[in-house]
């Protein structure tokens, strides 16, 4: 994570990034080959399919078969009500299939684990049709299925198909275990009985108090990760200097032939200073287990969360038009994802960045990266009472953001000369007041009250 030259415009890096991510998905994923058959051939196709158990391969039918549909109502063939019909049959035939070869791992194969990943998936890619349709005369039409492995009759109602995967993932999520280490069901269930179960309390609650215990897990790191940024914050104008001399004065670019030069000299400076560019990763890396630990640990909870609620999220709760709102904090809620949204911005922005001149760069990859996730939560829905615990999470962080940024800052002091040799340090100097500046530390005019760099000119 050494320093690099900054791009004169962010906006470009993000283009071209896109750009590299579209064209290797292209490379690992091509487009496949426009299907000629009718939406009746290709409906005879998934059938068989679903006779067979082909779980994997009737689901890259389904999209062939859901853009004939578009074809032939394009063509005035089908109405839209018959292809939203027809899209719901075929939906039920895939998870139908999926939920056969899951039970068939599981208990034919005796693979518990694999089999439980295919009747999990099922449900994932089914679960959407549920939140639509439920309620209406569709979701109660039979759909003629294959009878086999547990599932007996030649035809299922969506509804009773969504109710045999939640009977069966609600016995087989409590045996799951997270990592390989812990039953995540029986921690989230340790929670809510420890509030009293209370169906309008102790599950958003419990998330307030999942989303405390992992600040607080990760609480050293966390200031680790801090410390680190406020230090490369106050290398920042050194670092500037450096840039400046080797650059280019009309592209404000780092010429390749000077580039080593550069990366040396920039190296150079950690090494005067003792700072390492890439401590600020290890601690950001560390935490990430503990936030996919809760995900999973709550996904395997997420049947028992219909039961708790949450201000807005009630039984009955009628949707605000293209927003649904859910009934309990085990289905998903748009605005609370919009809510999550807002955290994860604020959170971002409110943060200060150990860069000033990055402020605008760290703006707008806020605004980006909280775009991105909030899309990936609408097309891939998680329980509401995880989007409530990343909300939590979000403003506790952003909490421990503020406090860490306006607590008294060491200035940095001089731990090598420019030749390797050891600085001995025998003081300690707070917000550049002391007499540090004696024994190697930085020049106590160069900081603020805060602890924020002055503009100041490096001493050599």
């Amino acid at each position: 994570m050494s320093a690099a030259a900054k791009p004169r415009n962010p906006l470009m890096t993000y283009l071209l990034f896109g750009v590299v991510v579209y064209t290797g998905m292209l490379l690992f994923f091509p487009p496949r080959p426009t299907d000629t058959r009718s939406a009746a051939e290709i409906w005879t196709e998934m059938q068989k399919l679903n006779a067979d158990g082909r779980d994997v391969t009737i689901a890259r039918v389904l999209a062939d078969y859901q853009r004939k549909l578009d074809e032939e109502k394009g063509q005035k063939k089908l109405t839209q009500a018959q292809v939203d019909q027809k899209v719901l049959e075929a939906n039920v035939l895939v998870a139908h299939t999926k939920l056969k070869s899951g039970l068939y791992q599981a208990n034919e194969k005796k693979d518990g684990v694999l089999g439980h990943q295919k009747i999990t998936a099922g449900y994932t890619l089914f679960q959407p049709k549920f939140d639509r349709y439920r309620g209406t005369t569709l979701w109660q039409t039979p759909v003629p299925v294959s009878p086999g492995f547990g599932l007996e009759g030649a035809t299922i109602t969506p509804d009773r198909l969504y109710q045999a995967y939640v009977e069966d993932l609600q016995v087989r999520n409590k045996d799951q275990l997270v990592f390989g280490l812990f039953r995540g069901w029986h921690l989230i269930d340790s929670l809510i009985k420890a509030t009293g179960s209370i169906p309008g309390f102790s599950y958003w609650f419990s998330a307030f108090l999942l989303a405390l215990v992992v600040r607080l897990a990760v609480f050293p790191l966390a200031m680790k990760q801090f410390k680190w940024g406020r230090q490369m914050g106050q290398l920042q104008p050194y670092m500037k200097e450096i840039q400046e001399k080797f650059q280019d004065k009309k592209t404000k670019q780092v010429p390749p032939e000077k580039a080593q030069a550069f990366q040396m000299e920039t190296m150079a400076l950690y090494k005067e200073y003792g700072v390492n560019p890439l401590s600020g990763c290890l601690p950001a890396l560390i935490q990430l287990p503990f936030f996919l630990g809760v995900y999973n640990c709550m996904l395997l909870y997420k049947f028992e969360f219909t039961k708790g609620t949450f201000l807005w999220i009630q039984p009955g709760a009628q949707n605000l038009g293209p927003f649904q709102i859910a009934p309990n904090l085990g289905q998903v809620d748009h605005i609370l994802v919009l809510l999550y949204a807002v955290s994860m911005i604020a959170s971002m922005l409110l943060t200060p960045a150990s860069d000033p001149s990055q402020i605008k760069t760290q703006r707008i990859m806020a605004v980006v990266m909280s775009v991105i996730v909030t899309v990936f939560m609408f097309m891939f829905p998680v329980p509401s009472a995880f989007v409530l615990y990343w909300v939590f999470a979000n403003v506790l962080a952003t909490a421990h953001a503020l406090w860490v940024y306006r607590m008294p800052i060491e200035p940095l002091k001089k731990v090598a000369t420019a030749t390797g040799g050891a600085i001995p340090v025998d003081g300690f100097s707070r917000n550049g007041n002391g007499n540090g500046a004696s024994n190697g530390s930085v020049d106590p005019e160069f900081f603020g009250k805060t602890g924020s760099p002055r503009k100041s000119k490096r001493k050599k």
